[in-house]
């Protein structure tokens, strides 16, 4: 039974135009090379100016340099005395009660 699942989920052969690699190093090596070439390609259609051409900017250079700003240590202590103090902002399950009443010693990290 160990055979037959195996062999489902190994490569046995593999066609690239008209050549055929059937030894698992020869696959391997293809594999590795396809998928290094396809990612080291730079993405030509990026730069033709198309997107904006096409896209109109609805952002301007100043509001730009405004949205990618590093908050200040004071915006970020109003937005977390504004939090729900039982909400968690993210994964690690720490409430905005948490934040607000320990920001003495966190607020240096996140500042």
């Amino acid at each position: 039974m160990c055979r037959a699942r195996r062999s489902r989920t190994s490569i046995t052969l593999l066609r690239d135009g008209n050549e055929v690699f059937d030894d698992p190093i020869s696959i391997q090596n293809h594999i590795v090379a396809f998928y290094s070439d396809l990612f080291a390609k730079h993405a030509d259609y990026l730069d033709n100016g198309l997107v904006g051409r096409v896209i109109p900017l609805s952002v301007t250079d100043d509001e730009n340099s405004a949205l990618t700003l590093i908050p200040s240590p004071e915006e970020i202590l109003a937005t977390v005395k504004s939090m729900d103090f039982d909400s968690a902002p993210g994964p690690d399950g720490f409430t905005g009660h948490f934040f607000a009443s320990c920001w003495d010693i966190v607020g240096a990290e996140l500042g």
